[in-house]
């Protein structure tokens, strides 16, 4: 049997989906490779030779078929189609802290003069 390695998809082929076909990950071309997994949203996943992604996370411009009805991915292809992660998954931005203001910025009066003005105008 097999499944599809994208995260949440749950495609197999005991599930015999009309239409969809598996495909081997790049493992000889590691640009290609290091493509695919970045758009699955998987940062520690290492494919294998056993594992596949299915043909619904591709575009139809990447798949050829033969006469004899046989669908077969172009080698530049590039999986995109792939469901949002769920919140608990999605990398987590750290609020920025608010900056506290600097005592040198803040205007204290020296002067009892200068604090009766203040005072008188506040009252």
């Amino acid at each position: 049997m097999v499944g599809c390695a994208a995260y949440g998809c749950n495609s197999s082929s005991y599930r015999k989906e009309p239409g969809i076909t598996f495909h081997r990950f790049p493992l000889k071309n590691e640009k290609l490779l290091s493509i695919w997994v970045r758009n699955m949203h998987l940062t520690d996943f290492k494919p294998t030779a056993s594992d596949r992604l299915g043909s619904k996370h591709f575009e139809q411009k990447y798949f050829y078929r033969t006469d004899s009805n046989k669908t077969y991915l172009l080698g530049e292809a590039i999986p995109i189609k792939f469901e949002a992660l769920p919140k608990y998954l999605q990398p987590k931005s750290t609020p920025k802290r608010a900056t506290k203001r600097s005592r040198e910025n803040i205007e204290v009066p020296s002067t009892s003069a200068e604090v009766k003005n203040c005072l008188q105008i506040f009252l």
